[in-house]
């Protein structure tokens, strides 16, 4: 898909992985997990539980993550994410 920026046409590539208990960790256990809770059944209405560490997934992490003094994400202008 193309999309226009900058007065530009630039090609978009969906990098999103699915969350999945397959997920790498940090510390190697389970990154993610989803279910739907018993009283789905009792109570005529579903609850979900979803849990997940932070940081994963598909994201994005600024230089101010792990650089003192690095930018911040909103720092970071979109066109340099563009190739």
């Amino acid at each position: 898909m193309k999309i226009p920026f900058l007065g530009a046409l630039y090609e978009v590539s969906d990098l999103t992985h699915t969350l999945d208990p397959s997920n790498p960790s940090w510390e190697g256990g389970c990154a993610f997990s989803h279910q739907t809770l018993p009283e789905c059944e009792e109570f005529g209405f579903c609850v979900q539980r979803i849990e997940m560490e932070a940081g994963a997934g598909t994201h994005m992490d600024a230089p101010l993550h792990c650089i003192q003094g690095g930018k911040d994400i909103a720092q970071n202008p979109l066109e340099k994410l563009l190739v």
